[in-house]
């Protein structure tokens, strides 16, 4: 396992190594990575650590706890161990394929260690942590990606689903976390050389992905067609839709030179006022303020009169509730109210008017 940073916003280290997003990412996301492949991962292991990486049910594999304990006792250290438990997966009858039999019961390890032995790579991951584990020696099970294909017309590497891969970890005291692959002693060539080269034709690959252009490889043209797809997609992946405030901001660099973030901000504002102003004023050209109606003076007139008294009209309430307000709160006969209810009928009319003129 690689200790890996990166500089890129948006990226945390998690307590375990791992590189996560702070947000989910629901779009594109790019970021750069430097990776230590040499450093030592936790060479101490603090005591709630290890019993969680040793932790596994006691009891539901009889057989295989019994065969790994006496194993284990064979060897005075941890290494050893691991390296019979690798040469036992080499030596024997085990499979990697991608249609092995159905294990349902409990006894996973049982009938995959000592019946079926056809599985891939995460049968063989889980089954060697979970022997691991029965004997104390802290392990865990990783999952990612495993090979891929270079597209040699633009260097990139083409990951697939299928080259979705799990091996395990097993911590070596003062070495850290070790990356051990057990499918590798079954099957050197799903490491070596890929999927494809593993399964050897097994129907089962691919089986579900009927139309995948990935199925025409052996077709020159239509083989050159697919990776300058690739290409052409991965640039516009790259150059359009990644084409974020980081990139920008190279960008400029590569233009202008070192950029002061005030500076940037100046020429930013200036831009926008540069394009938006004139914009601004010629949309409004001609638009003055429209001079209120005598009706409408009159109404705000006498809402005036109705804060003195207590009642104030609420932004943006209707003329007409205004005065059923005034209504309740004022005595019947109130001449504000009398004055209030003509004001409101004028401009009523004066509204259906001008509705209607247009």
């Amino acid at each position: 396992m690689a200790y890996a940073e990166s500089p890129t916003a948006g990226v945390y280290e998690a307590a375990d190594y791992r590189l996560g997003a702070l947000n989910p990412i629901e779009f594109q996301f790019g970021y750069d990575v430097t990776s230590w492949v040499t450093a030592v991962l936790q060479p101490s292991l603090s005591d709630w650590r290890r019993r969680l990486e040793t932790d596994f049910p006691p009891g539901l594999n009889p057989l295989t706890e019994a065969w790994v304990r006496d194993l284990h006792a064979q060897y005075s250290n941890d290494r050893d161990f691991v390296s019979a438990l690798l040469n036992y997966f080499r030596t024997q009858p085990f499979y990697y394929t991608l249609e092995p039999p159905e294990i349902l019961s409990s006894d996973f390890v049982d009938k995959f260690m000592f019946d079926s032995r056809r599985g891939f790579c995460e049968h063989y991951a889980y089954s060697f942590v979970a022997m691991l584990r029965m004997v104390g020696i802290p392990a865990r099970i990783i999952a990612g990606y495993q090979g891929g294909e270079v597209n040699p017309l633009n260097n990139t590497l083409i990951v697939r689903q299928f080259d979705a891969h799990a091996w395990a970890e097993v911590w070596f005291g003062d070495g850290g976390w070790t990356r051990i692959d057990p499918t590798a002693a079954v099957a050197p060539s799903r490491i070596e050389l890929g999927m494809e080269a593993a399964l050897d034709g097994q129907p089962g690959f691919l089986s579900d992905s009927v139309l995948s252009a990935y199925r025409f490889r052996g077709i020159k043209i239509l083989n050159w067609m697919r990776l300058r797809y690739d290409a052409l997609a991965f640039g516009w992946q790259s150059f359009v839709i990644g084409f974020d405030s980081a990139r920008q901001i190279d960008l400029l660099k590569d233009w202008f030179g070192e950029i002061r973030v005030s500076w940037f901000v100046a020429i930013l504002l200036g831009s926008w006022a540069g394009v938006l102003l004139p914009l601004m004023l010629w949309l409004n050209r001609g638009r003055g303020v429209q001079p209120l109606l005598p009706e409408e003076q009159r109404f705000i007139a006498l809402c005036s009169r109705l804060e003195r008294r207590g009642l104030i009209r609420g932004f943006g309430e209707p003329p007409l509730q205004t005065l059923n307000r005034a209504r309740r709160h004022l005595p019947e006969g109130d001449p504000l109210v009398l004055a209030l209810e003509g004001a409101v009928a004028d401009l009523y009319k004066e509204m259906s008017s001008a509705t209607l003129g247009a």
